[in-house]
Parts: C-alpha cells; structure tokens; sequence
C-alpha cells in the first residue's frame, strides 16, 4: 500500500505486508516526530490542537464492539530514542508493524535486503505518478480557521470567480502581512 508519495517535497511512504518504508521529511521536520495515539494525551511532543479537533472527540468516543480487547494495540513503554531513530532525511527508515505497531525501532541497519526491495517498489511506483500541478499555499484555508479540520474555504459562482468561505476573508490579500502567520484577521483589518 502506498501512504504517501511526494517529488515536491521529497516524501514517501510505503507498506507491504508487515513492513513500512518511509523516506524524508514534512514541513522542515516539524511533523516527524513520533506523536502518541489519541487517547494518550501526556505526551509533549504532540501538539495540543491535535487532541482538540472535532474529528479527535468522535474518534475518542467509539462504541466499543463486543470483541474490544482484541482490537487495542499495545505498544508498550516509548523507548528513548523512539523520535531519533529514524532519520528518514539521511537514509530511508524501515519498520516491522506487525512487531512494532508504533514504530519505535528503525529496522532498516539489519534489514538492507527488505529496504532495497521497497526501494524498488518505490520507484515503480514514482515512474507511473502524475507530477502535481499545487497552485501556491493560501495561508486562509489553514484548518486553524475551521476548528482544526481540513474543509472547502473557498467557493466558486457561476462565472468562476472565486470567494472565501470564512467570513471577512473575501476582503484581504492572501499576502496580508496578519496572515503570513496563520492568524485570524483583527477586526479592525476587516
């Protein structure tokens, strides 16, 4: 299964069977760290806002079916070095899911043979991609503005002229100095 793959910023990720490849970096490295699962909320390194979204709650709540015990993952105790392991923008990183389901322990050293071969794989796979036509990053459709969800923040009428979904947006520049930071506009700007 192919996670992820990105030529623009040199990201990747892969999975067959019970192994995972991933290769680089996102946003500068500011996401690779190794984050907790949800309903483990005192570790510092996942940001706070991931524990608060609207789809985090749902997701927090389930009905447990009858069978429940069979369906939780324990990883045990984060290990040390859990989020320096893996250095993905060095050299790709490699782990076995099924043994470590939360990717604690970068395989890739004693597993070169397996690497190699997701590597190919990898490369298959880029050869057959359609290159990304991004238009440019709109600092408004931050899910900041959206209660932390990726949703529409732009509409289009019938002559293909488009506005923003949030109200007062429709009235500043995407290259506004109060929104290069990802704030909300003041209402004085507005």
């Amino acid at each position: 299964m192919l996670h992820n793959i990105d030529d623009v910023r040199h990201i990747a990720a892969l999975r067959s069977g019970d192994w995972k490849l991933r290769l680089g970096h996102t946003y500068g490295g500011n996401w690779d760290s190794w984050y907790a699962p949800p309903q483990v909320d005192d570790d510092s390194a996942a940001p706070l806002h991931l524990f608060r979204s609207p789809l985090s709650k749902i997701l927090a709540q389930p009905t447990p079916p009858p069978n429940w015990s069979d369906v939780v993952i324990s990883c045990g105790p984060k290990p040390a070095n859990a989020s320096s392991n893996c250095q993905p923008t060095r050299t790709a990183c490699l782990f076995n899911i099924r043994d470590d389901p939360c990717e604690f322990n970068n395989v890739a050293a004693s597993h070169p043979d397996k690497v190699q071969e997701l590597m190919g794989r990898l490369a298959a796979y880029n050869a057959t991609q359609v290159k990304p036509a991004n238009k440019p990053i709109d600092p408004k459709s931050n899910p900041k503005y959206y209660g932390y969800v990726w949703t529409w923040w732009k509409t289009l009428d019938e002559d293909g002229k488009e506005s923003y979904i949030q109200e007062g947006f429709n009235s500043i520049p995407a290259s506004s100095k109060n929104m290069n930071k990802f704030q909300k506009p003041k209402t004085s700007d507005l």
